[in-house]
């Protein structure tokens, strides 16, 4: 019995001790393997991340924005004041159209009084080059830090996760996509590729009136261009002529708004009775956003009651940067607003090859320009006039707008009203953008977000 006794112990001993043995062998390579699957994972996430944006690209875009970054050009020429014109171009990709651009700029007259802000929606070096190489005024470039080259596969861009634009609401509820039940008046779902222009333009605005530091003190006026428009040599000249008028009406109680230096009315191919007559008109009239929206000027007055309906903007069912602002105008200010407009224009529009709207195969991107070099070439005498001649316009009464839609996401609108905070903020409170970037923080210099 005590034999019986002692053999069971001594077996259970045996086992207790090949058990700890096999523990002991398998321990070492079971806790590498967890941990090789741990780095595995977060290598697997860094990757998924990596293939939503591009972080590298977002911290360049934020370092070019910095304050720390000079204008160029600045050593050359006389600091801006703020009776010096602040040229604003939004850029996106067509790269001949800013050449022509460029090109007219250099030829206006005392346009080293200016200082030219170029905001970019893509990083091009071609594009990014061509603005380096000039030398005829103070230039500073900006970047959107939430384009879609940026986001490229995640919200400011268009994620896998959203609703395809004709899918109808009854299916995206179906399949579950991300916004689902967001779609805009007429039944679509946004796309990335058409938000990103309103996104831009009102981003723009903000930073270049209330955060960037050559201009947030500004207290002179903005013009508002883009990368298809195109300048006359007495651009300058002509503005300073309108501030006067501005400045001659305001003392009689006529409060005039805006200028618009731009006309979509003109015709540089139409004969003219009098050139000389017309070049010296200018119309006082209501500024309506589809005649008025190329070539205007923004003063700090103007911008502290605009962004007071900021709100308005932004939800607005409109991905149309300049009927949203018709919008605000009509329904949160409430007040027309009346501009001085150029009967012949001293901004053009030339980008009818590319575009949003414009799909041609076959386009010559300098028709337009040669057309008005030779347009100027012919009236060079009539332009530099001493004065200008005041004709008031009623405008006809405007029904209510109707929105064109594209602009229902409730991610656009409230990505839109943060643009007002610095980049670091937006990115603590967007829940979009917390997420991919909140281990991130700690590689962000805090000054680059003040």
């Amino acid at each position: 019995m005590t034999i019986m006794i002692r053999r069971k112990l001594f077996l259970r001993f045996i086992g207790l001790m090949v058990c700890v043995i096999l523990v002991w062998i398998y321990l070492p390579s079971h806790v590498p393997m967890n941990y090789e699957n741990l780095k595995h994972s977060e290598r697997k996430s860094n990757s998924s991340a990596e293939k939503l944006f591009n972080f590298d690209l977002l911290i360049n875009v934020i370092q070019s924005n910095d304050k720390q970054y000079n204008v160029t050009n600045e050593h050359r020429f006389s600091p801006l004041t703020d009776d010096n014109l602040v040229i604003v171009v939004q850029v996106h990709q067509r790269l001949k159209y800013l050449q022509n651009l460029i090109d007219s700029l250099s030829k206006v007259k005392s346009i080293e009084e200016t200082l030219i802000i170029f905001s970019h929606d893509v990083i091009d070096e071609q594009i990014n080059n061509s603005i380096r190489r000039i030398g005829f005024a103070k230039i500073k470039q900006i970047f959107f830090p939430f384009s879609t080259q940026i986001w490229y596969n995640t919200f400011p861009g268009q994620s896998v996760d959203d609703c395809p634009r004709d899918i109808g609401k009854k299916k995206a509820l179906e399949i579950n996509c991300v916004n689902a039940g967001q779609p805009d008046s007429y039944g679509h779902y946004r796309e990335a590729k058409i938000t990103q222009t309103k996104h831009h333009w009102w981003w723009k605005l903000w930073y270049v009136m209330e955060h960037l530091p050559q201009t947030r003190n500004h207290h002179g006026d903005f013009l508002f261009i883009e990368e298809d428009h195109y300048v006359s040599p007495d651009l300058i000249h002509h503005w300073k002529l309108m501030k006067l008028s501005q400045k001659d009406l305001k003392e009689s109680d006529t409060v005039v708004d805006i200028l618009t230096m731009g006309n979509y009315e003109f015709n540089v191919q139409k004969p003219i009775n009098n050139v000389q007559a017309e070049m010296k008109k200018l119309n006082l009239t209501n500024w309506f956003s589809s005649k008025h929206n190329m070539a205007f000027t923004i003063d700090r007055a103007l911008w502290s009651r605009i962004k007071s309906c900021q709100f308005a903007f932004c939800t607005f069912d409109d991905y149309n940067w300049d009927w949203s602002l018709q919008f605000i105008i009509n329904e949160c200010l409430k007040q027309k607003l009346c501009t001085l407009v150029t009967v012949v224009p001293r901004v053009f529009h030339t980008g009818t090859c590319g575009g949003l709207h414009h799909k041609q195969k076959h386009c010559d991107e300098n028709y337009e320009a040669n057309k008005l070099k030779n347009f100027f070439a012919q009236n060079h005498e009539y332009q530099f006039i001493d004065v200008v001649r005041i004709e008031k316009h009623s405008s006809p009464y405007r029904k209510r707008i109707k929105n064109n839609g594209g602009w229902s996401d409730r991610r656009d609108h409230q990505l839109c009203q943060q643009y007002q905070f610095p980049f670091r903020k937006i990115f603590q409170q967007n829940p979009d953008f917390y997420r991919l970037l909140e281990n991130d923080f700690s590689r962000f210099d805090i000054e680059q977000f003040k």
